[in-house]
């Protein structure tokens, strides 16, 4: 059952609005703000008797709505705080710009603020670090005269990731000690520039390579990708950029 009511009054609201404004870490700022409502003739259902309701007014309300906004800058976390920073001291040579990718949480839910890097660095070179420790179980040059097989001019260093695996700093692939994992992709090369991606090499030129199958993720975050009937090709191609064995 419906009714109206020819006696409504428009409602009328004055707001009263404070905001404090700081700033930090150069680019940083946080904004909070109260917002403050008066309203006269509140537009609402009002009970009429009998278990019912109908429109009508409410002669004074109030409402108060605090808000915090800001802006972090987190780039000193990443790139500005790497080990490799202070050799290379401009941030965007450290990501793609066809890279549209986020950032995304652990579960694999994306954020709005956009990722720092695209690149990887190799396993081949001093080796994968969990908790900051060279891992002696990944084949590994430790210094630039030691490279040798393959050549400096074959070994892949800086390896554009795809945006859905990028989830550490190590790019690894199977080598011969891990005979167990053959044929799987432990992480997956861009798929960007026409299909392709960007590398670089230990003797300091730049390629980028064509893939003859297009890399499309279809595992969960972390987990192994086995190589496609037609993928080896590709797959082969990778590996042969890492030291093989011991």
């Amino acid at each position: 059952m419906a009714a109206g009511n020819a006696d409504l009054r428009p409602e009328q609201r004055w707001q009263f609005e404070a905001a404090v404004e700081r700033h930090f870490w150069d680019r940083g700022g946080l904004v909070v703000s109260l917002l403050h409502e008066e309203v006269t003739d509140l537009q609402d259902f009002v009970p009429v008797g009998g278990g019912l309701d109908a429109p009508g007014n409410i002669p004074h309300a109030t409402s108060d709505k605090l808000s915090l906004t800001g802006t972090i800058p987190l780039d000193f976390l990443g790139i500005k705080n790497g080990l490799l920073f202070q050799y290379n001291t401009s941030p965007g040579i450290y990501k793609c710009p066809a890279d549209a990718s986020t950032l995304e949480t652990p579960a694999g839910v994306k954020l709005p603020t956009p990722r720092l890097r695209s690149y990887n660095l190799s396993q081949s070179v001093n080796g994968v670090s969990y908790a900051g420790q060279i891992s002696d179980a990944i084949p590994h040059f430790k210094k630039f005269t030691d490279i040798k097989d393959p050549s400096p001019v074959n070994l892949l260093v800086f390896l554009e990731v795809h945006e859905s695996e990028i989830m550490d700093t190590q790019f690894g692939i199977p080598v011969v000690p891990d005979w167990w994992s053959t044929g799987y992709w432990w992480d997956i090369p861009a798929n960007r520039h026409n299909q392709g991606a960007n590398f670089s090499f230990a003797d300091g030129h730049v390629e980028r390579w064509h893939w003859k199958v297009p890399k499309i993720i279809t595992i969960s975050r972390g987990q192994q990708q086995a190589v496609l009937s037609d993928e080896w090709d590709d797959y082969n191609r990778m590996e042969a950029g890492f030291k093989q064995d011991f």
